[in-house]
C-alpha cells in the first residue's frame, strides 16, 4: 500500500493498494497483484496526486516485484489509465438472468392485489423453463459441505490455463475468498462424476439479486449447464429476482451462460499490465479468464 501524506501534519490524504495473487499465465504459475483501495480525499483530488499514487503502484511491475497486475477501474480511475497511458484494457460484461418478476412488476403496477397475481403467473413461467432445462445426469451437482479440499486444488492444477490466463484457484485460496469472507455468504456448489471433483460455481445473494462469482473446471457445455441451473433453483428458492455473472466479454465461457438464459447488460473496463517478465509480457495480450470473484472485495 501507498499513501499520500501531506508535508505539513502527515495527515493521510490518499491511498492506492495492491493484492497479491499467484496466477496461471502463458502456461507458467507467476505472481501478481489485483489493484484495490485507491482513494483522494475530496479537497486533494488533483489528478496530479492521483497520477502520482497509481504510478507508484505501477512501479511494482516495472521493477519486477510481480509479473502481472489487473485492475477493475471505475470509470474515474479509467480517467486515471488513460492520462497513464498505460496497459491493455479489455470490458467485462454483466450476464443477467431474470429469477422471480416480484421486484420489476413492484415498479410498474400500483395495485398491490395485482402484483400479487401477475408475479405469481410470471414467476410460475420463470421456473418453468429451468424446469424443461434439464441438467446433465452424467455430474452429481451437490452443495458444498464444510471446506474446500485438497481436491480443489488438484483440479487448479490439472486445469491451470486452459480456460485463459487466471488467478490459481487453490483449496486455501477457495476457503479465504469466498468460505471465511467477513460480511458476505457464499455457497459453492460442485459437479463430481464418480466420485472425482470436475467443476464447481460459487455464488451469493445480497438484497434479492443473486451473483455468481466464479465458474470453473474441466470444459464442459453440459457440467457448466447443470451448474448453473442448480445454482438458478437454489437462489429462486432464496428469493432472488435477478442473477449476474460478470465476466469478461471475449470469453468463450460467455457462450455457456448465454445457453442458460443469461443475456448481456452493461459493461465495465479491466485493465491488464505486464512486467519486465518477457513470458508475463506476451500473455497480457492473450486470453484471460476472470469473474466477480477475482477482484479483491
Amino acid at each position: 500500500m501507498w499513501l499520500a501524506v501531506t508535508k505539513e501534519d502527515g495527515s493521510v490524504v490518499g491511498a492506492a493498494a495492491a493484492f497479491p495473487r499467484r496466477i496461471y499465465a502463458g502456461g507458467s504459475e507467476m505472481q501478481a497483484y489485483v489493484y484495490g483501495d485507491f482513494f483522494v480525499a475530496p479537497e486533494q483530488r488533483s489528478l496530479g496526486l492521483a497520477l502520482r499514487l497509481q504510478r507508484a503502484c505501477l512501479e511494482g511491475i516495472e521493477t519486477g516485484r510481480a509479473a502481472v497486475a489487473y485492475d477493475f477501474p471505475s470509470a474515474s480511475m479509467m480517467a486515471i489509465y488513460q492520462r497513464l497511458q498505460t496497459g491493455t484494457q479489455k470490458a467485462m460484461v454483466r450476464l443477467a438472468k431474470p429469477l422471480r418478476a416480484n421486484r420489476k412488476l413492484r415498479e410498474k403496477l400500483r395495485f398491490k392485489p395485482l402484483v400479487s397475481a401477475v408475479s405469481a403467473a410470471a414467476n410460475a413461467a420463470l421456473a418453468m423453463r429451468d424446469q424443461l432445462s434439464r441438467g446433465s445426469t452424467d455430474w452429481e451437482i451437490a452443495p458444498l459441505n464444510g471446506s474446500c479440499g485438497e481436491d480443489f486444488t488438484i483440479l487448479a492444477s490439472e486445469v491451470g490455463s486452459a480456460c485463459g490466463n487466471c488467478v490459481v484457484r487453490r483449496a486455501d485460496y477457495l476457503n479465504w475468498r469466498y468460505l471465511s469472507h467477513p460480511f458476505c455468504r457464499y455457497q459453492i456448489l460442485t459437479a463430481r462424476r464418480r466420485g472425482r471433483l470436475e467443476g464447481y460455481v460459487a455464488f451469493c445473494n445480497q438484497d434479492e439479486d443473486g451473483k455468481i462469482v466464479d465458474l470453473f473446471g474441466i470444459e464442459s457445455e453440459d457440467m457448466f449447464a447443470s451448474l448453473l441451473l442448480e445454482a438458478s433453483r437454489m437462489l429462486r428458492r432464496l428469493g432472488a429476482t435477478t442473477l449476474s455473472a460478470p465476466i469478461l466479454s471475449c470469453h468463450s465461457r460467455v457462450a455457456d451462460f448465454k445457453r442458460s438464459g443469461f443475456r448481456r447488460r452493461e459493461s465495465c473496463h479491466v485493465v491488464l499490465h505486464a512486467g519486465p517478465n518477457s513470458a508475463a509480457a506476451r500473455a497480457v495480450p492473450g486470453r484471460w479468464f476472470l469473474m466477480d470473484g477475482d477482484r479483491d472485495s
